[in-house]
């Protein structure tokens, strides 16, 4: 495909009958988009302003940041069928991003993407990929997107990663009872791991925004931005080397109201949870984000009327308050928890009797001197290294690494040593001359 033009292709929408789904196909990063192509048989419908003056309208439910927190996904699940039941509603489920990395269900990614096939499973319509995205390596994300996603996953960003070649899109455009809805991946360059030998780059989000949406506007009654990008720049959990445009300095960027929503993730921002704040909406493009870890479901009300595309309304809800579906809960969800749960009880070893061990004295030292636990992970290691082939002479970790102690005394079981290293940290290595260090 040329640069500057975009394939559009067909795919099918699993178990969504009033649904059609058109999948945007070609590098969206170098240069403006300046053609379409429909695919052999693709037909769109007319814009809503020309078939009727009636206004319609669209709810969008939206998750970010799960980090595999999936025990209490049912509930997220019965919200969405409870919605997609309403015969006067039309649903859009999205989630912007970090499906994985944070519990035990890590462990289940060589096999199966327990995040992807319970989204499958419950009817997300798309995901952002995210920066812990690719924490595995883009040959485990390229296994878990072909085996258990049956919707797209996003990113017009991206760019040459080879693995992951056909299995991500920079867009979709849904037809959800006639209305035309346009969704453009984003994601983030901070925090980024890449991986070894791999040709993966991430671009400039803003430019890529600029480059498609004027071609995609003229497609859509509603044009959605799926960004995990962050609240701002500024946002925590953004490392100030890496900088990149959060949603504020997007929107910013962007002609006035030339999208109709941000639906955001990557900072954990607990936007909206009263309503649609005047401090969201930035440049006539409102912004939505729904914390982190599964504690809240956005819902996002969108009245579309002739020409005219408005919020109506944007709030959260407390996953914890839903009621769970009991019947996914038993049939997706129980399986993947058994195979956790054998996971977890795999002992790795014993531990000396020694309190020094003891989550109390962990947290009461944190960062303040030598804890014996950090230097066991430092002497593994060099260990681990070495055996590896790395000549390292010495290893050091960030003190935030360790976050809790061991049982000492006892056996020391999978799930124990997770709670002490729960996050997919990266080992690097580095060569200083003694002058430096």
């Amino acid at each position: 495909m040329s640069a500057g033009i975009l394939r559009l292709i067909q795919t099918s929408t699993p178990s969504q009958e009033d649904s059609q789904c058109f999948l945007f196909v070609g590098d969206a990063t170098q240069k403006p988009i300046h053609e379409i192509v429909l695919d052999k048989g693709v037909t769109l419908p007319f814009p809503l302003a020309e078939g009727s003056s009636a206004s319609r309208q669209l709810k969008i439910l939206h998750i970010n940041d799960l980090h595999h927190h999936l025990a209490d996904f049912s509930r997220i699940a019965g919200r969405i069928r409870e919605l997609r039941a309403q015969p006067d509603t039309t649903l859009l489920a999205l989630s912007a991003g970090d499906e994985i990395v944070g519990t035990p269900f890590d462990e289940l990614l060589r096999q199966k993407h327990a995040a992807y096939q319970l989204y499958s499973a419950a009817g997300i319509d798309a995901s952002v990929l995210g920066n812990h995205d690719f924490d595995y390596g883009t040959a485990v994300l390229a296994k878990g997107i072909q085996d258990n996603a049956n919707f797209p996953v996003l990113s017009a960003n991206l760019k040459n990663p080879d693995a992951l070649a056909g299995l991500y899109y920079p867009a979709a455009l849904y037809i959800k009872n006639g209305i035309r809805i346009g969704i453009i991946g984003l994601t983030t360059l901070a925090q980024i791991r890449y991986p070894l030998n791999s040709r993966l780059e991430i671009t400039d989000p803003v430019v890529v925004a600029k480059n498609l949406i004027p071609a995609m506007r003229p497609l859509c009654d509603v044009l959605i931005i799926l960004s995990h990008l962050g609240y701002s720049e500024e946002a925590r959990w953004v490392d100030s080397a890496e900088k990149c445009a959060g949603d504020i300095e997007l929107a910013e960027a962007l002609p006035n109201a030339s999208v109709d929503l941000i639906v955001g993730g990557h900072s954990h921002n607990v936007l909206n949870q009263n309503g649609l704040s005047a401090e969201n909406i930035v440049n006539g493009i409102p912004f939505v984000q729904a914390g982190g870890f599964g504690d809240y479901l956005g819902e996002v009300e969108i009245l579309i009327k002739e020409s005219s595309v408005s919020i109506k309304s944007a709030t959260l809800k407390e996953v914890k308050a839903l009621a769970p579906d009991l019947d996914f809960e038993e049939r997706e969800i129980a399986p993947l928890i058994a195979k956790v749960k054998e996971i977890e009880k795999e002992v790795l070893g014993k531990v000396e009797n020694n309190p020094q061990f003891a989550t109390d004295v962990i947290l009461k030292g944190f960062a303040m001197g030598e804890l014996a636990l950090a230097n066991f992970v430092t002497e593994g290691m060099l260990v681990g290294m070495r055996k590896a082939g790395y000549a390292v002479d010495f290893a050091m970790i960030d003190a935030s690494s360790i976050a809790s102690g061991v049982p000492f005394g006892e056996d020391l079981k999978f799930s124990d040593w997770f709670k002490v290293m729960p996050f997919a940290d990266t080992v690097r290595i580095y060569k200083i001359t003694g002058q430096q260090l």
